[in-house]
């Protein structure tokens, strides 16, 4: 019997040991749920926007005609249900790929259309853009590249600047091109400081596209940037919602639904019974609940009512919203919730995820969490904060020991990464030789098949009489062939000088390290790129003559004795086999790159399986709502069950969606909407009509899903506190802040207000300051101390970093602070934090001086075009009037010609039927206020409640109509007609309102227009040309949704819209499609089932007059030529009880749009609102249209008396 067949025997104790050894691998198996995740396959049958690409395509940023710059857009929804998640999930998609894509595509039209641009407030262009190196970095192959900014016209303080900082977006052409048809996308890969400064500047990026990569060192760029937006925060947000869509949606009842019912998460509801002695200090049969059964009613610790409720809605809800006015204790209540679930969790569980907006937010957050738990970890991005930085996911792997993955691709990824940088490196040897002024060798020529090897012998034999004596035997006969033939490479960068000028500061020093810090790159890489490093050069270019046309060249190409080329032709022969060698090895180096691409991919993934092992034992993990994003497939391979998010209510609410992660069962929103926002990079989405800006926290709140706001403030003395009744209401004062000591030197005072005319100063990176200002404060800061406040209990806070450094010198040089720690700050690195006393430097004091408190008692009502409107009460006229807040109308040069646009026409426009202008006034911070009349409600919201009795309805048309009249005769187009912007009040008299859309006729009209109820079909048959038909076919829209009590057509997007519109009207005539330009458009209407048009008088009720469908079909026309104008409409008979021709007036003359063309710069625009505002206030205000009453037999007052009644019935007046 051989040896391996004999029975082996062990004692018991042996084998039991043997067996665990075998039992137990000594290194983990690989999560394959992450390569799961990041390898998920798109199919080529789901909806386009699940196929769109995480990078922007060349296409989307350089469309390829008109028409496809026209973004048809879906609404947020902010008020009732989404109809399903897909909806939702695309609609959020779609405008967030707008935010993020419309910069860089507005920068590069804007270059197309005027090559020769200087940088302006919405566009960066550099200059001479050449490859000079390649780094093979494990996130991809980054070009380096040098460039002039010759065209900003201002030295650049790169420190401050936001210019090209890492993960920004930008688009490049070849120079000889200047986008008219050539495009490539970039990512900015590093941006070093030591780079940026030195002369050229230099930075790396990714090409965003494999097939787009070009290493040729000759070839000259134009690079543009966008200088609105921020593509890194915004791009992994896109990809996480295409893949929740393909995923269960976990509380997509509540988000999507508004489902108020919310019930307990899953994991409560199989063991509800949770221990809170870590709140109440004491383990007994009281620390004891069970969350199903109820909720004990009297807070325990030192909560009061309020947190007590919100700690039960945490623990109880599987979607908790907490609510927290400044200083009621918000992260106090989510580290008590934490403390609780965390001291509950069972060994097996999964961590807790929380997160923040801010890294600054989150380390505050982490640092009260690492009091009584130190086993989280910190996900991505810096910290400042020396703690919480050796729990970050970099350190905790940097110190700790190395862990092999069983099965895991890091390895194998690695060794190919290895392998194909090799691989690069040599095919580009020809081009990463150090510059010894020698052409290209005849060899690579050979090697690469561009010259044969009889033309390399007859090289070679004919430069055996031309090589100088003592010349190296191996010296290439091409150069002796060339002779002096070629020329030397050169760029040359003018370093200009721009003097004193320098550019503005973009950002404040902590707004750009925040804003780097969403980039989420480790510590060792956050600026500099780690990887091999290879030049790109090429010595010498040949001397072309400008009479040798190509086809001699490349008949040259085809002697087999290339002695016999004349030698004034060598230089253009030896270009041309420079040309074709690089397109050889350029189509071998992108698919080499395209392989390098897919593997970077794999050896994330492989480095994600290794710190799927370290998260996996963590209890709590945190990270910003950029995180969330960027780490989801990261983050769902632990299977967290419970999510917090902080801060959630000053974010958009994508960022929030895609944290709902397959296996949450519990997610907790903490924030305060009445305080903060979201913000969006282009102003058009946000407000009327997308709504972008607005939070996942606040549409939930505002749409009924359960709540619980805190009332108890802990921070400010009463005094303070009611500063913030307007915002907050009654908001309640906790015992300790009745009980705080007097400040020193104060008297009885807890609040001083000081107002002066100092005037306001820039300094040299633009950022405001004021010196009296700063001096009087400092003298205040002294007086303080010297009355014996401790220098630690005061803080200075200001908005501007000038005022900042301005303080701090002054206070640095002072006898009394010498060596003492003083703190003076900015606001926005001063979020969550407190003091004894703040001081608060405003700076602002221009010399247009703003007025005082003529409106008083300002409550919110809505939001208009582009800005806040509130209802307040004029102490003058004793009228209660509409302010609307146009918020830093000066921030860029887009936003401030639209408020100068608003304003021209507002001081235009006067007319019964229109919202009138009643004030104007710019605030010291240089808000925009314009006041204008109050009206008790608006046409939507009457509709939503319960149907118009026809003659209502008869009189609101007639009134519209007489308003468009005017609007149109004034060469103006309303462009956003729709219920809510019809205001109405007891006696029947309407207004339109918000011309913050309002164009003229002749130029090409943008696809922003109008809510889609409403728009016209010319808009979406992508017309680039329409008129003041568009509005006459909305004011059909609404005729028809008050004869029907609902709209006549609610598309879902444009497509459904325009389904609906040929379901009731028929297929557009000859005459329409001969019209439309976009064949896509044309493919699509034709590929519509023939349909017929049917009577309107089926979509309306049975008894409607057949006055009013004849009038509908008339403006429900699709041919916008053949539409009847508002003039005609008027004359129309079912309007006959109040038409007047006498009274129904027109302009005294066309509008001038004449500025509209412009392209100025803010500062121009800003110098142009101000002569308007002064203009408006010296001339004064122009008496008010008289109330509408037209002198016709027609009596009002019955209709006036019972619309009141109308009104009082519906809750509206």
């Amino acid at each position: 019997m051989d040896s391996e067949d004999e029975p082996i025997t062990y004692s018991s104790e042996g084998l039991n040991e043997t067996l665990t050894k075998l039992s137990i691998s000594p290194n983990p198996e690989a999560n394959l749920a992450i390569r799961e995740y990041c390898r998920k396959q798109v199919h080529g049958q789901e909806d386009p926007w699940l196929q769109k690409p995480e990078i922007p395509t060349p296409e989307e940023i350089l469309p390829a005609s008109s028409d496809e710059e026209c973004v048809e857009l879906m609404p947020n929804r902010i008020e009732g249900p989404w109809s399903s998640k897909e909806t939702y999930l695309r609609a959020h998609y779609e405008l967030l790929r707008e935010d993020a894509v419309a910069p860089l595509r507005d920068a590069v039209a804007y270059v197309r259309n005027d090559p020769r641009m200087v940088d302006s407030q919405a566009v960066s262009i550099y200059e001479k853009v050449y490859m000079t190196g390649i780094t093979f970095a494990q996130t991809g192959i980054a070009f380096r590249i040098r460039f002039s900014t010759n065209r900003s016209g201002k030295k650049i303080v790169w420190e401050y600047s936001k210019r090209l900082i890492t993960g920004s977006v930008v688009a490049l052409s070849p120079a000889s091109d200047s986008f008219r048809s050539k495009c490539v996308i970039a990512i900015v890969a590093a941006r070093p400081l030591e780079g940026v400064k030195q002369e050229p500047p230099e930075i790396d990026i990714f090409f965003a596209q494999p097939d787009d990569a070009n290493f040729d060192p000759h070839q000259e760029w134009i690079m543009v940037e966008a200088r609105t937006g921020y593509y890194e925060a915004m791009r992994h947000t896109m990809t996480a919602l295409q893949r929740l869509n393909r995923e269960r949606f976990p509380l997509a009842d509540h988000i999507c639904g508004l489902d108020p019912d919310v019930d307990a998460p899953d994991y409560v509801k199989e063991s509800p019974n949770v221990d809170i002695q870590s709140v109440i200090g004491r383990a007994d049969e009281e620390a004891k609940i069970n969350l199903l059964e109820g909720w004990p009613d009297s807070p325990t610790g030192d909560l009061d009512k309020s947190q007590w409720a919100a700690l039960e809605q945490i623990l109880t809800k599987k979607l908790a919203i907490i609510q927290g006015p400044p200083g009621t204790g918000k992260t106090h209540v989510s580290v008590i919730a934490l403390k609780i679930l965390l001291s509950n969790m069972q060994p097996n569980d999964p961590p807790i995820i929380v997160s923040s907006q801010t890294n600054h937010a989150l380390d505050q957050l982490l640092r009260h969490i690492s009091v009584f738990e130190k086993d989280y970890i910190r996900l991505g991005g810096r910290s400042n904060d020396p703690e919480i930085k050796k729990r970050t996911l970099f350190s905790i792997r940097q110190n700790g020991s190395a862990v092999t993955v069983q099965g895991g691709m890091y390895g194998p990824s690695l060794r190919k990464y290895k392998t194909l940088v090799t691989t690069i490196v040599e095919l580009l040897e020809a081009f990463s030789q150090v510059d010894d002024g020698t052409p290209l060798s005849s060899e690579l020529f050979s090697k690469h098949g561009l010259l044969s090897a009889e033309q390399c012998d007859s090289l070679a034999k004919g430069a055996k009489g031309w090589i100088r004596p003592g010349a190296e035997e191996d010296t290439d006969p091409l150069i002796a062939w060339l002779g002096d033939q070629v020329v030397k490479f050169q760029v040359k960068y003018t370093t200009e000088n721009f003097g004193f000028d320098e550019d503005e500061v973009d950002l404040e020093y902590e707004q750009l390290k925040e804003l780097e810090a969403e980039q989420g790159i480790e510590e060792d890489d956050y600026e500099n790129l780690k990887g091999q490093f290879i030049f790109l050069r090429e010595a010498l270019c040949g001397l072309v003559p400008s009479s040798l046309p190509e086809t001699a060249t490349l008949d040259c190409l085809r002697h087999s004795d290339m002695w016999k080329v004349p030698l004034k032709a060598r230089g253009a022969v030896y270009d041309a086999l420079r040309s074709q060698l690089k397109t050889v090895l350029l189509e071998q180096f992108r698919k080499l790159a395209a392989a390098y691409t897919r593997n970077c991919e794999d050896l994330r993934i492989g480095k994600w399986e290794r710190d799927h092992l370290i998260l996996r034992k963590a209890k709590l993990i945190g990270m910003t709502a950029t995180g969330l994003s960027k780490y989801r497939a990261l983050i769902s391979s632990v299977k967290p069950k419970i999510i917090l998010i902080e801060e959630a209510a000053e974010v958009i609410e994508a960022p929030i969606a895609v944290a709902c992660l397959d296996s949450v069962q519990h997610m907790i929103l903490v924030g305060d909407h009445q305080q903060l926002k979201g913000h969006c990079a282009v102003q058009d989405l946000e407000g009327e009509p997308f709504h972008l800006d607005v939070s996942m926290f606040e549409r939930l709140v505002k749409n009924g899903v359960g709540y619980v706001a805190l009332s108890l403030q802990r921070r400010m003395v009463p005094e303070i506190r009611r500063l913030l009744e307007p915002i907050y209401g009654e908001l309640q004062d906790h015992r300790s802040v009745l009980r705080r000591p007097k400040v020193p030197g104060m008297g009885d005072l807890r609040s001083f207000f000081f107002s002066h005319s100092w005037p306001e100063s820039s300094d040299s990176l633009a950022s405001k300051y004021n010196a009296l200002e700063a001096e009087m404060i400092v003298g205040f800061f002294v007086y303080l101390v010297l009355n014996g406040v401790l220098v630690d209990n005061i803080t200075v806070l200001t908005f501007y970093n000038g005022q900042r450094k301005k303080i701090l010198k002054l206070m640095r040089n002072h006898p009394y602070l010498q060596g003492q720690y003083v703190k003076v700050v900015t606001v926005d690195s001063y979020q969550g934090e407190e003091n004894d006393i703040v001081i608060l430097s405003l700076v602002r004091s221009s010399i247009a001086k703003g007025i005082g408190f003529l409106y008083v008692n300002p409550q919110p009502i809505g939001m208009g075009s582009f800005g806040l409107v509130c209802s307040a009460f004029d102490q003058i006229t004793q009228q209660p009037v509409a302010l609307k807040k146009i918020m830093k109308p000066f921030d860029s040069s887009s936003l401030a010609k639209r408020t100068y646009r608003e304003i021209r026409l507002l001081k235009y426009l006067r007319h019964e039927n229109l919202i009138c202008l009643r004030d104007i006034f710019i605030s010291p911070s240089e808000d925009i206020y314009i006041a204008t009349e109050l009206l008790g409600t608006d046409l939507g919201r009457l509709l939503s409640i319960k149907p118009l009795d026809s003659k209502f309805a008869q009189y609101f048309i007639y009134q519209i109509l007489r308003g468009l009249k005017y609007i149109h005769s004034a060469n103006v187009i309303h462009r956003d007609l729709k219920p809510t912007n019809i205001l109405i009040n007891e006696n029947c008299d309407l207004k339109i309102c918000d011309f913050g859309l309002a164009r003229q006729q002749e130029p090409q009209m943008t696809g922003y227009v109008a809510t889609r109820y409403y728009r016209a079909p010319e808009i979406m048959l992508t017309w680039q040309r329409y008129g003041v038909q568009v509005d006459v076919w909305s004011a059909g829209c609404i005729l028809a949704e008050m004869l029907r009590g609902k709209p006549l057509f609610p598309g879902k997007d444009h497509v459904h819209q325009f389904h609906l519109i040929t379901n009731i009207l028929g297929n557009p005539p000859d005459a329409v499609m001969e019209k439309i330009t976009s064949k896509n458009t044309v493919n699509f209407v034709r590929s519509l089932p023939s349909r017929e048009p049917r009577d309107l008088s089926t979509v309306v009720p049975k008894d409607t007059d057949f006055d009013a469908i004849d009038l509908l079909k008339k403006m429900l026309v699709i041919d916008p030529d053949t539409r009847i104008s508002a003039q005609d409409a008027l004359r129309h008979p079912y309007l006959a009880p109040y038409h007047d021709p006498t009274d129904e007036p027109v302009a005294s003359g066309p509008f001038d749009w004449s500025f509209d063309r412009a392209d100025l710069p803010k500062e121009t625009w800003k110098i142009m609102i101000y002569s308007e505002v002064l203009d408006y206030l010296n001339v004064g205000n122009p008496a008010d249209p008289a109330a509408f009453d037209p002198s016709t037999p027609f009596d009002p007052s019955a209709l006036e008396r019972e619309f009141s009644e109308f009104l009082s019935d519906s809750g509206q007046i």
